[in-house]
């Protein structure tokens, strides 16, 4: 039994409930999992600056409880060609690349949005496990991705709800919540927390029997990058927290609960300008549904621009929930994740009310 097969979770990406979008903020800052994390203000115009950032990159410290840094920019997509073209060094801090040409941001139309991550040696992923998630997610998106959209029934028997802030405050919810994310340690304050927080849209399958079993989170944010003196703001929904009780994985209560997110944004009055996740490698039920939903994975843009085979996955970049019975190998202590994302114009084409 591979890899995949053993760490087989039924969520995107369920940690300590913080912020997962993140702030416009540099030098990198500590969060959880260990890591310090960062997102740099300003455009990098040409191939030199790039090479110039990732080498200041290349030498920032860890911090005493941080194994791992992590960070985001814009870059114009002249300045990442010509670092990638010319095989000029530090391209291997490059884990992802989204364009942002279809995101229908004014002054970023001809720019990406890039991951770079640096992991202290710990925190080095073993090559066969990064083979085999990267055959799983190939096969997967291969042959599942050219749906384009889902809109798939909901599984009989459930009911996909979103939560409005007297369901949030009902004790009973509360209850159902604490059970579902227990399976991530959360502590009821946690919990809380998320239900109380109005800025984030909460979905939810019921069963017949009214009760909860998946779940996820659209969580709301801009970013503000300068260019040339000028602001030029993103606004991005990440489709996170996503969990499902271990009975009742299987039957489409994920994707049923994924494509309510993505339809509700497709229709709003201002749709976001980019939808993304950052899917578990070990979860292919998670990778399934994106592909399904017609989301572009890292893979397409890091071959597409002439990164791979590597550009694709975000390193170790956080820990997981496996279940009671699976035990992590001590050379994988932390899950390698995959962004895969709709810009405005794939979701509007596909989730807009003339699909619907």
């Amino acid at each position: 039994m591979g890899k995949s097969e053993l760490f087989n979770g039924g969520f995107d990406i369920p940690t300590e409930f913080t912020s997962s979008i993140g702030a416009v903020v540099w030098p990198p800052v500590e969060t959880n999992n260990e890591r310090l994390k960062g997102v740099y203000p300003n455009v990098i115009e040409t191939g030199y600056d790039l090479l110039n950032f990732l080498s200041k990159f290349s030498l920032l410290e860890f911090s005493p409880k941080a194994t791992r840094i992590s960070a985001r920019l814009v870059t114009s997509n002249e300045a990442l060609r010509d670092l990638i073209q010319s095989n000029l060094p530090f391209r291997e801090f490059i884990e992802t690349i989204i364009p942002l040409a279809d995101c229908q941001v004014v002054g970023l139309e001809d720019c990406c949005l890039i991951y770079v991550g640096k992991n202290d040696p710990s925190r080095k992923t073993p090559e066969d496990i990064i083979e085999q998630q990267l055959k799983a997610a190939n096969e997967i998106f291969s042959k599942f991705g050219i749906q384009g959209n889902s809109n798939k029934k909901i599984p009989d028997g459930f009911k996909i709800e979103f939560l409005d802030k007297d369901k949030r405050r009902d004790s009973t919810i509360l209850e159902m919540y604490n059970e579902l994310y227990s399976l991530f340690n959360w502590s009821t304050q946690d919990v809380k927390k998320m239900l109380s927080n109005q800025n984030n849209l909460i979905i939810a399958a019921f069963n017949k029997e009214g009760k909860v079993v998946s779940s996820a989170i659209a969580e709301f944010g801009e970013m503000t990058f300068v260019r040339k003196g000028q602001p030029a703001t993103l606004s991005l929904v990440e489709i996170t927290e996503a969990a499902t009780l271990p009975a009742y994985r299987g039957m489409g209560t994920y994707q049923a609960v994924s494509d309510g997110i993505l339809k509700y944004l497709a229709e709003h009055k201002k749709p976001p300008n980019l939808v993304f996740g950052e899917l578990n490698l070990d979860a292919p039920g998670v990778l399934k549904v994106a592909a399904k939903q017609g989301r572009i994975p890292a893979i397409q843009t890091a071959q597409e621009y002439g990164l791979f085979p590597r550009g694709w996955f975000l390193e170790q970049h956080v820990v997981i929930y496996q279940g009671d019975n699976q035990e992590r190998p001590d050379n994988y202590p932390y899950n390698n994740l995959m962004v895969a994302f709709l810009p405005k114009n794939l979701l509007m084409e596909k989730y807009g009310r003339k699909n619907s």
